[in-house]
């Protein structure tokens, strides 16, 4: 499932590929980096595009429109692909969390930013990335917020070594991270209930976003594969005229720690109002009518790491679906 690279906000690094570094919002950050009063880096241009920009140009998360006040970042995995792909190398061999650890540093170390608002989010490979970092207290723990588009969660017999489940947790306790998920019901590559026909299966995603929500002290029951219904959420909306159902969960106290999207319609792809036409949109089934590149930067602004959880700095344009 490594068709994309996950986009990590607000923070550059190692083998990293950076673009559009606007910088207004976080001149006076209120957790600087080491980086801050720093010269920048010579080979990072302001608003320049990145070397390789597929998924720069297919989240369009580089441009003012969807990101106006923060640093865009495309890591790029080996072979185009990062852990949690079954078809990846185990992580004693490449690490991919350790790789989002040492980018976290390098990016602090060469950028100003604000540490409490660090946020990352990926499509398919990427997305599975995503919830990696999310098991994951200690790395994950730095992430203000995460959001996955089609994201793969694989099973501990589907793979060489336990991820998803039995390795999912590590150092979580006490430790909230947001995390957002959208999700087609047309998905052919990722299917929504985990069945994949000759494909190794997977997690419904509804039994995932369980296991997630448990770590974020969220109240969940057993779901139902179809839809969702035995999720104890606190608000469901049907929004996009019936194409979309919107859960959300209240978790420890705070809301919308969790939030799933289930899309009617939508394959494979990131859902956005621009035409790929090929292979993207062949897997995509076409454009929608809304950007999710809005949908969850709006939700990003909400979340920083500060104990009051503050909502002040929702810098990113809103686009309901």
């Amino acid at each position: 499932m490594s068709l994309q690279t996950p986009s990590l906000f607000s923070f550059p690094g190692a083998a990293y590929t950076a673009s559009h570094n606007t910088l207004a919002s976080i001149l006076a950050p209120s957790a600087p980096s080491s980086g801050c009063g720093s010269a920048l880096p010579s080979e990072l241009i302001p608003g320049a595009p990145s070397p390789t920009r597929s998924i720069e140009n297919y989240t369009l998360f580089s441009t003012p429109e969807f990101n106006p006040n923060g640093i865009a970042v495309y890591p790029e995995g080996i072979d185009n692909q990062f852990l949690g792909d079954v078809l990846s190398p185990n992580s004693s061999y490449i690490n991919d969390i350790q790789f989002v650890s040492d980018v976290l540093d390098d990016l602090q170390s060469k950028l100003c930013i604000d540490t409490n608002r660090i946020y990352g989010s990926g499509f398919s490979n990427g997305g599975s990335l995503t919830a990696l970092l999310s098991c994951n207290g200690t790395v994950g723990g730095r992430f203000a917020a995460l959001a996955a588009v089609g994201g793969a969660y694989y099973p501990d017999d589907e793979m060489t070594e336990p991820l998803f489940g039995a390795g999912c947790g590590g150092g979580r306790e006490n430790v909230t991270i947001p995390y957002l998920e959208i999700h087609g019901e047309e998905d052919k590559v990722v299917a929504y209930d985990g069945n994949n026909g000759d494909s190794p299966a997977m997690y419904p995603i509804p039994v995932y976003l369980e296991k997630l929500g448990s770590l974020n002290g969220c109240n969940t029951s057993a779901p139902d594969h179809a839809g969702l219904t035995g999720l104890s959420t606190n608000s469901t909306q049907i929004l996009n005229g019936g194409n979309i159902t919107k859960y959300s969960w209240t978790c420890n106290g705070l809301e919308d720690v969790m939030v799933h999207y289930k899309v009617k319609g939508l394959g494979h792809g990131w859902p956005s109002t621009v035409y790929y036409g090929g292979i993207l949109d062949e897997y995509r089934l076409g454009p929608t009518t809304w950007n999710a590149s809005a949908v969850i930067g709006e939700w990003f602004g909400k979340w920083s790491l500060k104990s009051a959880w503050g909502t002040e700095n929702a810098t990113f344009q809103s686009q309901a679906p």
